[in-house]
Order: C-alpha cells, then structure tokens, then sequence
C-alpha cells in the first residue's frame, strides 16, 4: 500500500488504514510444501496473481536478497538500517554505528557498537 516498509507501516494507525483494510480479505497466504522441505537449505517464496479481468501474474523468489546466496551490499544494509534504527536511536547514533561497523576490522573493541544501540537518542546539538 505504502511501496516501503519501514516501522512507521506497523503503527495502528498504518494497519488500520482503508486501503489496507480492503486489501487484506484478497490476500491468501500458504504454506509451500515444497518450498518447506528445501529449509533452511534454501528459502524462497512464490507469489501468485490473479487481477479482476482473470489474467494472472507469477513470481518465485528464490533465496531472496539478504540471504547468505544473495548477500546485501554494506549501502543496502545501511538504507535497510537506517530508517528502522533512527526512531530508536536517533540519527546522530545511526551515523556512528554504521561508520563503527564500516570499521569492524579495525576496531579493537566492539562494546562501543553495543553502547549505541541499546541507549536512547542523544539531544540534537
């Protein structure tokens, strides 16, 4: 509905909205046995549609990007990253992680990682 998904589409007020709503009783979801019995060797998933006027659309992901046979890039891990941790932490606390772990094999210590990502946001100066 929202083309993103980010924390924002998990608020009451996103679930609940109308366009949403009338989404949901169209969506059928299934188990692949297939698919299933491939775990956690390989995950996919298949994606099946069927528009109004009867044409239908198919679409199987296999190993989806993220996946250890389809690894993100450091940049998509920071856009995914981003916009879910800065709610939490704050902006100027993303930046310093994601340079801390831009640096990972340099670092000595990893506590300093861990001290930024379980404390709130600091003030804006």
């Amino acid at each position: 509905v929202n083309r993103r998904l980010k924390l924002a589409e998990f608020t009451d007020v996103a679930l609940n909205n109308k366009a949403g709503l009338a989404l949901r009783p169209k969506i059928e979801i299934k188990v692949d046995d297939d698919l299933t019995a491939r775990f956690p060797a390989a995950r996919g998933a298949r994606l099946h549609i069927r528009l109004k006027d009867g044409r239908c659309f198919d679409y199987f992901a296999d190993n989806p990007r993220g996946s250890r046979e389809k690894p993100m890039t450091f940049s998509e891990v920071v856009c995914k990253f981003n916009p879910l941790a800065e709610p939490v932490i704050g902006e100027e606390k993303c930046k310093r992680v994601v340079t801390l772990v831009n640096d990972l094999e340099t670092l000595t210590d990893t506590a300093s990682i861990a001290a930024l990502l379980i404390s709130g946001p600091t003030a804006k100066t």
